[in-house]
């Protein structure tokens, strides 16, 4: 299972515990880490979101254009421009 932590997130077990709701998801946050060590879990960081969505981007972006290219139908000569 993957398991996305947002860097607020990361920081929640460095926060003041004077509220019960801070030090359970500090709580929550270091357990959820520690399943990571075990292998328990994946877990996928903020960098690695943007790695991705910039991955799908060009994906979609050359699909897009190919299928430009065929509905407008040019032709070889002018791509090699």
């Amino acid at each position: 299972m993957k398991v996305y932590l947002d860097n607020c997130s990361l920081q929640r077990p460095l926060d003041d515990k004077e509220q019960l709701r801070i030090v359970l998801e500090a709580e929550a946050i270091l357990g959820v880490i520690t399943l990571s060590q075990q292998a328990s879990v994946e877990l996928v960081l903020q960098r690695d979101l943007s790695t991705i969505a910039s991955e799908r981007h060009s994906h979609v972006t050359l699909s897009a254009a190919k299928g430009l290219d065929e509905a407008v139908g040019t032709d070889a000569s002018l791509r090699s421009a």
